[in-house]
């Protein structure tokens, strides 16, 4: 099975509506507008779509920030940019910290009401892929106003041990591999480094429990 994994699209408006702007999103456009925009090429998206569409994948997962501050209007831009695709190719989304911007649209479910049947209802999710493979999707991302650290929590860390323990016995003790999809590094492979900020909450526990 051949899956194409995008994430970290950050689409953008560099204006908002005023009644937007009482809570964390100035901060975050102001960075955007003086800094941030500059890394975000979006020039290449329409080779990165013709370059998954060669590869012919089964599967879209999509690991999450795929807007700047979780407006209505940068989710619309994503289904506008990439919707063609998704709709051809079966696609899995996590949100991200930037999808969850702020506390009003976590609140509101913007993420939801944009990315119905590609974003799960629930988390964990643990879905079968292919005769040897499982994929878990795991939501750590939440509003923080400072930091953009995330955290699985025990709820969902608990839910996906079951999942995960029913699927073994399901299985009968047959090997298999699993992916595992979430906006945050599991477990960080040797020499790879990552800011504080951007870490997640109590990796341990998530090592353990893979």
């Amino acid at each position: 099975m051949r899956i194409a994994l995008i994430g970290d699209l950050h689409f953008y408006r560099l204006f908002a509506p005023p009644w937007r702007l009482l809570n964390k999103r100035p901060l975050g456009l102001l960075n955007l507008w003086f800094s941030r925009r500059r890394k975000f090429d979006h020039s290449i998206l329409p080779s990165m779509v013709a370059r998954v569409r060669a590869l012919s994948p089964q599967m879209l997962l999509f690991s999450g920030d795929l807007t700047t501050t979780a407006m209505d209007s940068e989710f619309v831009i994503f289904r506008e940019r990439l919707g063609s695709l998704m709709e051809d190719i079966p696609s899995l989304v996590v949100p991200g910290n930037h999808d969850r911007y702020t506390h009003q649209a976590t609140r509101d479910r913007v993420m939801e009401r944009n990315l119905p049947g590609v974003l799960p209802d629930r988390f964990p999710l643990l879905r079968e892929l292919s005769p040897g493979w499982d994929v878990l999707l795991l939501n750590a991302a939440g509003p923080r106003f400072f930091s953009a650290r995330g955290e699985v929590g025990r709820t969902q860390l608990d839910a996906a041990s079951t999942a995960l323990q029913s699927r073994r016995q399901e299985l009968a003790g047959e090997a298999r591999g699993l992916v595992v999809i979430c906006t945050y590094p599991i477990a960080m492979p040797p020499g790879a480094h990552a800011r504080p900020c951007h870490r997640l909450h109590g990796p341990s526990a998530e090592r353990d429990l893979l």
